[in-house]
């Protein structure tokens, strides 16, 4: 596979065109092609984006990156998030 599976391969919100497009990326990349298209089709994830969605913006998450440690807004660096995940932790 020389051209890596992104956005703007696969329109936000395609259907069966989309399923196309990644099936033959996916058969490409080595997977059973029938066995990938079935996974598409029964689309067990189907409902995630929008509820991850929906649990960010009620977290007040407008951007990335967004890091919440206890529900408190973190600068996104390495060592404030360990001591905010320090203090959400008792100081351990």
């Amino acid at each position: 596979m020389t051209e890596p599976i992104t956005p703007g391969r696969v329109p936000a919100g395609a259907t069966s065109e989309g399923d196309a497009v990644l099936i033959g990326d996916g058969r490409e990349a080595g997977l059973d092609g029938a066995a990938f298209a079935a996974c598409l089709s029964d689309a067990p994830y189907r409902d995630w984006p929008p509820y991850v969605t929906a649990c960010a913006v009620k977290a007040g998450v407008s951007g990335t990156p967004t890091v919440l440690v206890a529900g408190a807004a973190v600068r996104p660096d390495p060592r404030a998030i360990t001591a905010a995940v320090a203090r959400a932790n008792g100081g351990r």
